[in-house]
């Protein structure tokens, strides 16, 4: 039977029919990609699938080595049959790794933080969010550019991981500068 239309009234009515259908629309799969990884590479991934839930795995290489290679495998391996999430300290990592495969790349602020206000001088001040996260128990959360992330970030998904069983893969270059 077709669908009554919806009648949009308002803004408000408006931004509620968008987050209903973006609710409702699962991220496509990624396209397929034949990379072959080194046994460097293929042994991480072995390590990654191999978590149990509630585990962590932190995995580190210089520029070049091939991290992101290694993250898009493990996306492109949905491992459990759910697509991993993939946070990064900034928009322009979440964009990057999109552009290689990552659909639902993020931000970790987009991903477990909801603004809560900003302060007299207009930064934003965020809030943890605590319940109804996006991931399911035994889910892969990859962290791309961890050495980016400040420690009470990390403590706050670890604090997540513990609550809700997620795997947690921490991603990151020893060289780069911490914040």
């Amino acid at each position: 039977a077709p669908k009554a239309p919806v009648v949009i009234e308002s803004d408000a009515d408006l931004w509620a029919s968008l987050a209903a259908l973006a609710a409702s629309v699962s991220p496509p799969e990624p396209p397929p990609v034949t990379v072959t990884l080194t046994p460097a590479q293929q042994g991480v991934l072995d390590l990654v699938l191999a978590m149990p839930p509630g585990g962590t795995l932190v995995f580190s290489g210089a520029a070049g080595t091939g991290k992101s290679t290694v993250a898009s495998a493990i996306v492109r391996a949905r491992p459990g049959g759910i697509p991993p999430i993939v946070c990064t300290p900034t928009g322009r990592t979440a964009a990057r790794l999109r552009a290689l495969g990552a659909l639902g790349a993020t931000t970790i602020h987009q991903f477990c933080y909801k603004l809560r206000d900003k302060n007299r001088v207009g930064d934003p001040i965020f809030d943890l969010v605590i319940e109804g996260l996006p991931v399911v128990p035994g889910q892969w959360v990859l962290v791309d550019e961890a050495s980016m992330v400040h420690p009470d970030i990390a403590s706050d998904l670890e604090m997540l991981q513990v609550r809700y069983g997620f795997r947690l893969v921490f991603i990151g270059d020893s060289f780069q500068l911490p914040p």
